[in-house]
Parts: structure tokens; C-alpha cells; sequence
């Protein structure tokens, strides 16, 4: 456990630990369901070492990351994040920021040089204040289905 005043950090370890998180993690992944989230959780981990850290303020979960390492001959090595959410109560009081600090602060630890994200438009500008620029262009999706059909 890490205190980045006013603000602790915890990976978030045990199915109970990553069951509590359901309900600020549907925040932002609204598709996900209660009953699937632990597995789910788990199978990313197990494939990719993927893990979720939670934030709390007053004893209270009111931030989230999931991360993972990454290493790719484009990209480099480096610390993966994904799934970032404030609970929508405490956005702009500086929670985002002092997660993306723990999680430099985890990076640096390892060894990883830098941090990859995907942002939605709207937190574009969030990110922009903290330095994140655009560097690749910015990654595409297709459905698996939709390409082969």
C-alpha cells in the first residue's frame, strides 16, 4: 500500500478486492456484468499480467487503473493502462493525476521508460495536461467477424 496524500493506493489482489470494484469500473465499462467481472478480471490477468490497482480516498474506492507490461518493437517496453476511471463524484479534484503518478511511480520501479494509453475525446485534453502526447497514430479496431464476412 502506497499514501500519495491525500490519496492511498492498493493493487487490488483478492476476488473480493477486484468484486468491490465492480460498481466504479461499470462507470466506465458499462457492457460488463457483476457476475462475469471477477473471471473476467482474471482470465485478462492470467494472459497478460494484467492487474487493477484502486485508489482511495477516506477509506473510500474512488479510483481505478488496470495495467499491464508491455513490450512491442514500435512502442518499446512500456507500462500499459487501461481502463482509468474516477468515480464521477470526485473528477477534477486531482484523483486521475495522482493514479497516473502511482502507476509512473510503479513504471520507474520496473524499470519501464514510459506509459501507453488510449484515450476517448473527451479526456484527451486530462491527459495533455499531463504530458501524454501522440506518438503513433492512433490504434484502430476492427471486429473479427466484420473482416472476414
Amino acid at each position: 500500500m502506497i499514501n500519495a496524500s491525500p490519496y492511498v493506493f492498493r493493487w487490488l489482489e483478492s476476488d473480493q478486492d477486484i468484486d468491490s470494484a465492480f460498481d466504479l469500473m461499470h462507470e466506465l465499462r458499462n457492457e460488463l456484468t457483476r457476475d462475469t467481472f471477477v473471471l473476467t478480471v482474471r482470465a485478462i490477468a492470467s494472459t497478460n499480467g494484467y492487474r487493477l490497482v484502486g485508489g482511495f480516498s477516506d477509506a473510500k474506492l474512488i479510483s481505478l487503473a488496470g495495467v499491464h507490461h508491455n513490450h512491442g518493437l514500435s512502442r518499446g517496453s512500456h507500462l500499459r493502462v487501461d481502463d482509468l476511471v474516477v468515480t464521477k463524484a470526485c473528477r477534477g479534484g486531482g484523483a486521475g493525476r495522482a493514479m497516473l503518478q502511482f502507476v509512473a511511480r510503479e513504471a520507474k520501479r520496473l524499470g519501464i521508460p514510459a506509459l501507453l494509453l488510449d484515450a476517448r475525446d473527451e479526456a484527451k485534453p486530462f491527459y495533455s495536461k499531463l504530458g501524454f502526447a501522440y506518438r503513433h497514430s492512433t490504434p484502430c479496431a476492427v471486429l473479427v467477424d466484420q473482416l472476414l464476412a
